[in-house]
């Protein structure tokens, strides 16, 4: 089970929300439509900060045409978020972090999805997100997609965003992350 997060309610400038400055390193994410923004900061203090040029737009326009969702679609989008991220990841791990924290839309749908689901109570979890990406393979088209808790127009970026998730989960060793209400700006 993961450690009960801290509260969330108030924004601080490494981009979560919190009442009071978080206790250690927190990795902080936003997957937005064109990047990936990724900062690392302790208290109210970033400490490393880096764009990444992989949004859920871009990579659901360019790794899954027409809406197809397959095994060879998911993996050409991993590893190029992999590849993406490359430059990032020792200096991140190095840094370290005692929890991590996404905020943005994608990661807000992401955790709806997967608490609706019963795959993750709150936030996302490896786990959460290997069943929703198995699932969606399953669908083979996103219009074959039914989600309640999603807008119409997050649908169609949906597999960009959780192919660029799977591949954060995995490059930066990440069990469970929060999710913030608001992006970075």
């Amino acid at each position: 089970t993961p450690p009960e997060p801290p509260c969330t309610s108030s924004r601080s400038d490494t981009g979560r929300h919190s009442e009071r400055p978080l206790a250690g390193p927190t990795s902080s994410i936003d997957v937005g439509g064109g990047s990936t923004e990724f900062i690392i900061g302790t208290g109210l203090k970033p400490e490393l900060l880096e764009s990444v040029s992989m949004g859920c737009v871009s990579f659901s326009l360019r790794f899954f045409p027409g809406g197809v969702l397959d095994k060879q679609c998911f993996k050409r989008a991993e590893v190029a978020a992999d590849n993406e991220m490359e430059r990032l990841v020792k200096p991140f791990r190095r840094f370290g972090w005692t929890q991590a924290v996404a905020s943005s839309g994608t990661a807000r749908t992401v955790a709806a999805i997967l608490k609706n689901a019963g795959w993750c109570d709150r936030g996302i979890s490896v786990q959460g997100l290997d069943r929703l990406r198995t699932m969606m393979i399953k669908a083979g088209n996103i219009d074959a997609l039914r989600f309640p808790e999603m807008r119409e127009d997050r649908l169609k970026v949906l597999a960009g965003g959780v192919a660029i998730l799977v591949a954060i989960f995995a490059q930066l060793g990440i069990e469970w992350m929060d999710v913030s209400d608001s992006a970075f700006r």
